[in-house]
């Protein structure tokens, strides 16, 4: 109702947004106006529609094919690079001239031991001396 107590004329309905969601002129634009990056994506989304069973058989044959064609990852992710350097590098040689020296595999991991009751008993320093 309007100040005289009449019934106002109802507001036309405002026009629907478009199907894709927001209309260009009211969508924030993250990217400098050069910047297509919808285009690029409606074309490769209507080309992997376009062309959907060409892209599925692609994908099964790259799953069954890379597998075969890459190296398994155990063999990549090895510590010893002896596999990939030649027996010239200084790596090699320094390692050659260490070896008298009785080097060990073992890497040390520091132990902290606490007692709440002062200081450490003879059966737990003799547990810890285990340790070694």
């Amino acid at each position: 109702m309007n100040n005289l107590g009449t019934l106002a004329p109802a507001a036309a309905p405002s026009p629907a947004p478009p199907a894709g969601g927001l209309s260009r002129s009211t969508a924030p634009s993250q990217y400098p106006p050069g910047v297509r990056i919808h285009a690029a994506f409606r074309a490769i989304g209507s080309f992997a529609v376009r062309f959907r069973w060409f892209v599925l058989v692609a994908w099964v044959i790259a799953a069954i094919a890379v597998p075969r064609a890459l190296p398994s990852l155990s063999s990549v992710t090895q510590g010893n690079n002896a596999n990939f350097l030649p027996a010239s590098a200084p790596s090699e040689h320094a390692l050659k001239l260490a070896a008298p020296l009785g080097g060990s595999t073992l890497t040390p991991v520091p132990v902290v031991a606490a007692s709440t009751q002062g200081t450490l008993t003879p059966a737990e320093q003799a547990w810890l001396q285990k340790l070694q």
